[in-house]
């Protein structure tokens, strides 16, 4: 016999309402938090040499834990000013060099690793390093191992679905080369690449659901390429947070219609994620740094036609002064500038992407810094120039398929 009808029609039951369980704990990755390999420049004295940490977060098939040798290594040649002929050693007078028996697709499993230049003469300066994003020269047809996938992943995903949990729900276009960049982004000519426009081009945005859009920004992971397919790689794992965070999503596969993959700009964006890991070497640094800036160069004649790299010396107290703070000039990610220059392809504006990082990511990073985010940016020195003109050579490959 059935119920009878309530009032507005339809009817009721005496069975009880289905309750789930409490979501459980994440997964554990197995992971300790202190259990980190070293990258280390052998042009300065113990302890002043470490150049970054990487966590060992990467597994192979026999379930050795380490850091992939690929991104590692690609880590410390952006840091030494595009050192693309140079490599890692396991000892710090370079005799045992890592490259005589590893595919770039295996692990560093070794606790310190000491990278070398090839180049660079002993008995003359250390290499340099380049302190920020905003001092590095973007490497225009010399990206190394940064595939561009012929198809996609998932040929049922659509634009407006996470590109990491292809969720529908609560996304946003994150900005590979971000808007407070636009100086950067115009000085390296970053207008080649993609559809030829500005910084709010939709090839230099990627769909993130709100979380992940802000760890992006936070430069908890990069997405890169391992075993020809783009992934999440986390950088920093050292509180419960994060660790759980890369139970989560560490190594996992990306999906991005082929259109909208730009490896130029997923580059660009790994480089400055990466020479965030440096500001302890940089900006904290008792002794002298021998460092690389990309710069206007004067032409003789009271203005400046051309912007070139320039080495020189910096003391503690003048890498403290330019690269301890926020801004432009730190090794930290900027605070967004304001800017309502120019339109995205899909309708965006960068004020809309500046109010959510300052909403968001800046109040974060100035709680977890605990100190200004002062600008220290020096517009000034980007006038009355031409940048390079640069022709990508990167070559098509295949993208991986299946888990």
């Amino acid at each position: 016999m059935s119920e009878p009808p309530v009032d507005g029609g339809g009817t009721s039951s005496t069975a009880a309402v289905v309750i789930h369980e409490s979501y459980p704990q994440p997964a554990a990755t197995g992971f300790r938090g202190l259990d980190e390999i070293k990258f280390h420049h052998p042009g300065y004295p113990d302890p002043h040499d470490i150049l970054f940490y990487l966590p060992r977060l990467d597994r192979s098939s026999t379930f050795l834990q380490g850091v992939h040798y690929g991104t590692a290594l690609t880590a410390c040649q952006i840091i030494a000013n595009n050192a693309f002929d140079g490599y890692l050693t396991t000892d710090r007078e370079g005799r045992d060099r890592v490259d005589s028996n590893l595919d770039f697709n295996h692990l560093l499993t070794e606790s310190d690793y000491w990278f070398f230049v090839a180049s660079t003469p002993s008995n003359l300066n250390p290499y340099p390093v380049v302190p920020s994003f905003q001092d590095w020269a973007f490497p225009h047809h010399r990206i190394p191992r940064w595939p561009r996938p012929t198809h996609t992943a998932d040929s049922n995903i659509i634009d407006n679905r996470c590109i990491v949990t292809r969720t529908a729900g609560f996304i946003d276009q994150a900005y590979l080369i971000p808007a407070a960049d636009k100086k950067w982004f115009e000085i390296n000519a970053m207008f080649h690449y993609g559809s030829h426009g500005d910084i709010n081009q939709k090839h230099n945005k990627i769909a993130l659901r709100y979380d992940l859009h802000f760890a992006f920004d936070t430069h908890l992971f990069a997405i890169v390429p391992k075993n020809n397919c783009y992934v999440i790689h986390q950088l920093h794992a050292t509180e419960t947070s994060t660790i759980e965070f890369a139970s989560a999503y560490h190594n996992y596969k990306v999906v991005q219609q082929p259109r909208d993959v730009i490896p130029e700009f997923l580059f660009a964006r790994f480089a400055r994620a990466i020479l965030t890991l440096i500001e302890p070497f940089i900006a904290q640094a008792p002794i002298n740094r021998y460092v690389s800036r990309f710069r206007a160069v004067n032409n003789g004649n009271g203005g400046s036609n051309k912007y070139d790299v320039e080495s020189e010396w910096l003391s503690p107290e003048q890498l403290a002064d330019q690269y301890s703070g926020g801004g432009t000039k730190s090794a930290s990610p900027s605070k967004r500038r304001r800017n309502g220059e120019g339109n995205s392809d899909n309708g965006d504006n960068s004020d809309t992407e500046d109010e959510w990082y300052e909403k968001n990511v800046a109040v974060a990073l100035e709680g977890d810094r605990g100190r200004s985010r002062k600008r220290r940016c020096d517009d000034s020195r980007h006038n009355n120039s031409q940048p390079p003109s640069p022709s990508t050579s990167i070559s098509p490959i295949q993208s991986c398929s299946g888990p």
